[in-house]
């Protein structure tokens, strides 16, 4: 986890070649994907995705179309990065069952000993750590202010301006840091 353009992928990348490791992105847009049927990384649609396919099929007996668009809802603003607090302090039952259902169900397909999430919310990964506890490793990332400055001028995904950077830069880490 990191803030946005801090590595996180690069180092997903790096851990996802280790044969005990299995990727799976970035979860916290996992049922943004699945409600919208966007592309998975490989070129397919998530629904055609070999390595999706069978957890999706298995996700929708147990949740409702309606009830996976209630979860997504509640999640961002769980996972978001000013709820940190609120994750760190209060348990929240529904958003642990889901993941508890969501892990179990990729852990059946896949089988794996070491999954890697590669989030970038801390509220995220708090909320994980309260499920997981022992089972649960959260890396964070920070890259050099420059770096980061120079990825967000480009103008893909979520471009930003360098002042705008800063700001985001400092609050992330220094959410991170409390």
């Amino acid at each position: 986890m990191g803030a946005g353009r801090s590595g996180t992928t690069m180092l997903a990348t790096l851990l996802g070649e280790q044969k005990e490791v299995i990727t799976l992105g970035e979860m916290h847009q996992f049922l943004d994907h699945v409600i919208e049927n966007k592309e998975c990384s490989c070129g397919l649609k998530l629904s055609e995705c070999e390595k999706w396919r069978e957890v999706l099929f298995d996700l929708e007996k147990k949740f409702s179309f309606e009830e996976l668009k209630h979860i997504n809802e509640q999640n961002s603003k769980l996972e978001f990065h000013s709820n940190f607090l609120n994750a760190l302090l209060k348990p929240e039952k529904e958003y642990e069952k889901f993941q508890v259902e969501l892990g179990e169900i990729i852990n059946k397909q896949n089988g794996s000993k070491f999954y890697l999430d590669s989030s970038k919310y801390v509220s995220r990964a708090l909320l994980l750590n309260r499920i997981w506890n022992k089972d649960f490793k959260a890396i964070y990332v920070v890259r050099d202010l420059r770096g980061v400055i120079n990825s967000f001028s480009k103008q893909v995904q979520s471009p930003k301006g360098a002042f705008s950077t800063i700001i985001y830069y400092v609050l992330i880490n220094t959410i991170a840091e409390i």
